[in-house]
């Protein structure tokens, strides 16, 4: 695909395919969200996707706008691998004291962390990077950008993506690309998330 979209789920249903990649919704239900219907969750609920092929020479940029309406019990996984070895885990989790972090399971010594606490009740749009080209990682929260870390980078495998386990609040718009988006794409997708800004949803 030329837009090197590998999905963009509107979580508009508990189970929901974009360009053949099945996501699927375990203890949720449909709320108000950013672009039409969200998820929600209560601590329980949680999602997985299909085996899906990341790294081979690839980088992957993964977005989501996030809601968390309680502090959440421990480090809990947003979006993210953790299956199989070390070495192919990474993830964009979130912290009891409200910080995002995007990390690398090959490297326990590194990761890349916001700079404030996620505010509850209030949709974020939050985006990571995996750029395998300089094995380094990105993260961009609302429009702050962060200054991209080398890490030893995660190893190209099939996953299958999952997060929100232990989290209480809401998730709209999961994207996943092919490649190391620039910081502008995450900046023009908060932008257009704004109440009163009519959403274009792409498929």
């Amino acid at each position: 695909v030329s837009s090197r979209f590998q999905a963009a789920w509107h979580q508009a249903s508990t189970v929901e395919t974009s360009l053949g990649l099945a996501l699927s919704w375990s203890g949720s239900k449909g709320t108000a969200g950013i672009v039409g219907t969200a998820q929600s969750v209560s601590e329980s609920g949680s999602f997985m996707t299909d085996s899906v092929e990341l790294g081979n020479g690839h980088s992957w940029t993964v977005g989501m706008w996030i809601r968390l309406d309680k502090k959440p019990s421990g480090e809990t996984l947003l979006v993210g691998s953790t299956d199989g070895p070390d070495s192919t885990n990474w993830g964009l989790s979130v912290r009891d004291d409200q910080y995002v972090r995007v990390w690398s399971g090959a490297d326990t010594t590194r990761s890349l962390e916001a700079g404030a606490p996620l505010a509850l009740g209030v949709w974020t749009h939050l985006m990571a990077t995996f750029e395998s080209g300089t094995s380094r990682i990105g993260l961009v929260v609302d429009t702050t950008v962060y200054s991209r870390r080398n890490v030893t980078f995660p190893a190209a495998s099939r996953q299958r993506l999952r997060g929100l386990s232990g989290i209480t609040g809401a998730v709209d718009e999961i994207r996943l690309f092919d490649d190391e988006r620039a910081v502008q794409w995450s900046q023009l997708e908060q932008r257009t998330g704004a109440v009163g800004v009519p959403w274009l949803k792409w498929n």
